[in-house]
């Protein structure tokens, strides 16, 4: 029998399909065709080779403005905020590395921005063993909502345990303040108020608010008789303080239940039934924005109570009364609260009504945002 033997075109063309293979084996795998910052979320999968596994680096791309308050930018954000939590869970089991592309952001406002680090926070918490990378925003100095300076600033690179330099040049972020925590002893909140104080502000009736908001979150937002989507998560709030022009911005955070799922568990049956009778169509149009409206209502309507029966009640949900109060005396003020798909705007006794609406996406969680002039 002949002995076969390469020919030098053979050859050739062995060396070619090792090197089409070679090159096939690092090659970047595209999981989404669409390609825009203003789309959903979408992410691809780079094939590395690693000292002992075959890892990947997944890319998910932030959108270009992220803001929960701003057109169709909310259901943007939560849709690139849903998709780093699937991501997330799906990596810590093929252990592959992701790679948070903020190329395309421009702008990041203070109540997307105080719930992507509460998201973060909670990911780390879950699956501590995740690799991040970042692909991080081009900076903009010049912009009050600059994501670089941002990010750096409230430690958001640290968290995702990055050692990247903080560059807070921007003149606009060196106020803006960052605390979180399970606990609502005044202490940890110290820095905030200092930088309440540096601003001139009087935080003695504004302390009380807040504190007693953090105290109704954790209080509420992780009741044991609803299940949460992961046992194991965190049941903490996150705060940003922030200084935009000449107002001042508070925003408290948690990613519990929200407040249309714990409504009915927190009032009396009496309560609720005289809650569904003040807020029209909250049983039949089942709108979250109505039942953040009706639990604007618990204090006035067990006040009402209590002159029918001679009797003191003790009731709950206090946080959100002494901050309807605050808003009452504070001139050119403003409530903003976003729970699961509802948002619910306060402006004071003149503007009781409220405007009321329900976003396309859920937040799911809460997060209460103050707004107050500052006189310089």
């Amino acid at each position: 029998m002949k002995k076969f033997v390469f020919s030098k075109h053979k050859k050739h063309w062995l060396r070619r399909l090792l090197k089409k293979t070679s090159r096939r084996w690092i090659s970047v795998e595209k999981k989404h065709l669409k390609n825009s910052s203003n789309s959903k979320p979408h992410y691809h999968n780079a094939k590395i080779k690693g000292s002992k596994y075959l890892n990947s680096i997944v890319t998910i791309s932030a959108p270009k403005v992220m803001s929960l308050r701003h057109g169709k930018m909310q259901p943007l954000v939560m849709s690139f905020i849903e998709a780093l939590e699937k991501l997330s869970k799906k990596c810590a089991i093929t252990k592959d590395k992701i790679l948070i592309n903020f190329s395309a952001t421009s702008k990041i406002h203070p109540d997307a921005c105080v719930l992507l680090i509460a998201t973060v926070d909670n990911i780390r918490h879950l699956y501590p063993q995740l690799r991040f990378k970042v692909r991080k925003p081009i900076k903009n100095p010049s912009s009050i909502f600059d994501p670089h300076a941002i990010l750096c600033h409230l430690g958001f690179y640290k968290l995702l345990g990055l050692n990247y330099n903080a560059d807070c040049s921007s003149k606009y972020v060196k106020c803006w303040q960052y605390v979180s925590s399970d606990e609502t002893e005044g202490a940890i909140t110290k820095p905030l108020v200092e930088e309440l104080i540096k601003m001139g502000v009087d935080t003695r009736g504004m302390y009380k608010s807040y504190m007693e908001a953090i105290a109704n979150a954790i209080e509420h937002a992780y009741m044991d008789e609803i299940k949460l989507p992961n046992e194991n998560q965190l049941k903490k709030w996150w705060m940003i303080l922030a200084r935009i022009d000449n107002e001042l911005q508070l925003y408290v955070c948690d990613k519990g239940h929200g407040i249309p799922n714990t409504l009915k568990l927190t009032q009396s049956e009496h309560i609720f039934k005289l809650l569904v009778g003040k807020v029209k169509g909250l049983l039949e149009l089942n709108k979250d924005c109505l039942y953040i409206k009706a639990s604007m209502l618990v204090k006035e309507t067990k006040k009402e109570v209590a002159r029918e029966t001679r009797t003191e009640l003790s009731y709950r949900g206090k946080g959100k009364d002494d901050i309807k109060s605050f808003i009452d005396k504070t001139e050119g003020s403003e409530l903003v609260v976003h729970s699961n798909r509802g948002v619910f705007i306060y402006k004071g006794k003149e503007a009781i009504a409220g405007s009321c609406y329900n976003n396309p996406a859920s937040i799911n969680g809460t997060i209460l945002q103050w707004s107050m002039p500052i006189q310089e």
